[in-house]
């Protein structure tokens, strides 16, 4: 009996380690809104994520000089543009923003993105993404005062990394786990 507690104390160290959640929060995002091409950087800022709104417009960011009346929020896995005017976007290559450096902690990387949006004909086939970066080309798009696109990302699996206190949890059961046996060995 003692043996078969001994292994359900140790299973339980080993498999009830907290992870550490992928998040932007604290960390620095590169905005850029290109226009006509990717070659082409009409705006840049990076701001730190945090509460409330990253930028809010109108105001003093060079994306609000350029590119007009929006807010833009970043949060733990997400990204919110409003837009507070109404307009059409020109038509090019690319017109439209990119979110870089998305540095989700612990070795995490951009796995997937969705997209929430009310501005017609705007879809995921508008949007690119790789590792640590998102883009989303709103070129030829209609929009009014009330538009609006959010990006909501997942994080591959590599995001769930354990906590050093977890991983000295682990080291604990093992030690139990081999003292144990040793014990029974007669050792």
């Amino acid at each position: 009996m003692a043996r078969i507690w001994m292994l359900v104390v140790a299973a339980a160290m080993m498999f009830g380690a907290n992870t550490a959640e992928a998040s932007l929060m604290g960390s620095q995002v590169k905005v850029n809104y290109y226009f006509p091409d990717l070659a082409h950087a009409y705006a840049t800022q990076t701001v730190t994520v945090g509460a409330g709104s990253e930028i809010a417009c109108p105001g003093g960011s060079p994306l609000c000089v350029l590119v007009g009346d929006f807010d833009l929020d970043i949060v733990a896995s997400s990204v919110t543009v409003r837009l507070g005017y109404m307009g059409i976007f020109n038509k090019t290559s690319f017109n439209g923003f990119s979110f870089e450096n998305l540095d989700f902690g612990d070795g995490a990387v951009l796995s997937g993105v969705a997209l929430d949006t009310n501005i017609l004909g705007l879809d995921l086939s508008r949007v690119s993404f790789g590792d640590h970066f998102v883009r989303i080309n709103l070129s030829e798009l209609y929009f009014t005062s009330q538009s609006f696109f959010a990006l909501n990302f997942t994080t591959s699996d590599a995001a769930a990394v354990p906590e050093p206190a977890a991983l000295g949890l682990l080291g604990l059961g093992l030690i139990t786990l081999g003292a144990g046996l040793r014990r029974r060995r007669g050792v």
